[in-house]
């Protein structure tokens, strides 16, 4: 009986190992490659799905409630792509324990059922990793999309500070109109009064003097604009800022936001004392 066996094993199929841990080896690889890709996505979504989800006020209300719900299948597809290579991984181990120090290895238990098992996967897991992968980045596509589409953004504070100084710019060419409307009018009224003497002169010149002043409030409203956009511009380029519908607005977006409504306002009034200026001799 034993020389039968002895027999047996003398006959056993033996396979070299190189070729066979070549193989394992780039199947665990191309396995490790398509996680990366997934959950380096997912991980960077959901950082952003788990922090705008701390600053929404109301999550029962459109699109939210749709939001996370693709969320909850794209971290299921993400989980299944990651299956994919944690489930070789038990295998690879066993085959590499198998194979070590070894340049052949015969094809008898308990290596045979170990062999067996690794012969289909090559071509069976990286499709099923792949079917999951192409579900996830489907997903993933529908879930910016929604955003897109309700205008839910995230900047940090130097692409916020980007976006400010374009309204920047475009105030302080405001600026420069309002220095040519107080040239305007006291260009006008030194051909009316050559001798700027006299009650009707200072009458005449009380709307410029008002917007010499209204000049003034604008430079400072504008300088605290500025200020504020250093400050993000030097700012910490983690700490994001969220746009969207029912999102908690910052105290510094708002205050932002305020500064502008009030070189809007001041604006108008601008333009309006100019106007009362010239009616005055109309």
């Amino acid at each position: 009986m034993i020389a039968c066996l002895l027999c047996l094993c003398a006959c056993a199929e033996r396979i070299a190992t190189a070729p066979l841990r070549e193989q394992s080896d780039a199947l665990r690889i191309q396995l490790m490659r398509t996680e990366s890709e997934v959950y380096g996505d997912f991980h960077k979504l959901r950082t952003f799905h788990n922090d705008l989800y701390q600053t929404i006020r109301k999550d029962d209300v459109a699109p939210y409630p749709a939001l996370k719900q693709l969320f909850d299948t794209l971290f299921a597809e993400a989980n299944k792509s990651v299956g994919a290579r944690v489930y070789y991984d038990t295998m690879y181990n066993a085959l590499a324990e198998a194979m070590k120090g070894k340049k052949k290895i015969s094809l008898q238990p308990p290596f045979t059922d170990l062999y067996q098992r690794f012969t289909p996967l090559p071509n069976k897991l990286p499709n099923e990793q792949k079917q999951h992968r192409d579900i996830y980045f489907e997903l993933r596509k529908a879930y910016q999309d929604s955003c897109l589409r309700y205008g839910i953004i995230r900047l940090d504070p130097q692409q916020y500070a980007g976006i400010l100084n374009e309204k920047l710019v475009q105030w302080q060419d405001s600026l420069e109109e309002v220095g040519r409307m107080i040239a305007r009018c006291k260009n006008d009224l030194t051909a009316r009064y050559p001798v700027q003497k006299g009650k009707d002169f200072f009458a005449a010149y009380s709307p410029v003097s008002e917007l010499e002043a209204m000049l003034k409030n604008f430079d400072s409203i504008l300088n605290q604009f500025q200020n504020s956009i250093s400050r993000f511009e030097e700012g910490n380029n983690q700490d994001f800022i969220y746009f969207g519908p029912y999102i908690r607005q910052r105290l510094e977006v708002s205050a932002n936001d305020d500064l502008v409504g009030q070189l809007s306002i001041q604006m108008k009034d601008c333009r309006s004392k100019e106007s009362e200026y010239f009616k005055q001799f109309r």
